[in-house]
């Protein structure tokens, strides 16, 4: 009879162990997923504040700190222009509106043609 529970006790940990991978497989995917929609986030609300930023008096009190401002907008949007454009369409429709400044969106607009 122990003879036999053993072999039943060593199904049910094979079976254990097939199971745990799978399990894990799909944690790491949902984990990838939310780092995934926290790396849109970051992108989205980084171009936000920059264009905010820009297209405010603060953003363009003095000359030099707005063009030193502009040169890192235009840095961060070389940088990440692949995540920029996998999200072309959420910052165009929330970032990039009417209100933002016209060079900012001049730059958005180059970065899409350039990378089309």
């Amino acid at each position: 009879q122990e003879q036999q529970e053993k072999p039943e006790q060593e199904q049910e940990q094979e079976q254990q162990q097939q199971q745990q991978p799978a399990e894990s497989v799909e944690q790491i995917e949902t984990m990838l997923e939310q780092m995934v929609q926290e790396q849109k986030d970051v992108i989205v609300s980084a171009t936000r504040y920059f264009v905010r930023l820009l297209s405010s008096a603060d953003g363009s009190a003095n000359e030099t700190d707005r063009a030193w401002l502009l040169g890192r907008f235009k840095e961060f949007m070389r940088s990440h222009r692949a995540l920029v454009l996998d999200n072309a369409q959420t910052l165009e429709a929330a970032v990039f509106t009417p209100e933002a400044s016209e060079d900012t969106r001049l730059v958005f607009s180059s970065l899409r043609s350039l990378c089309a």
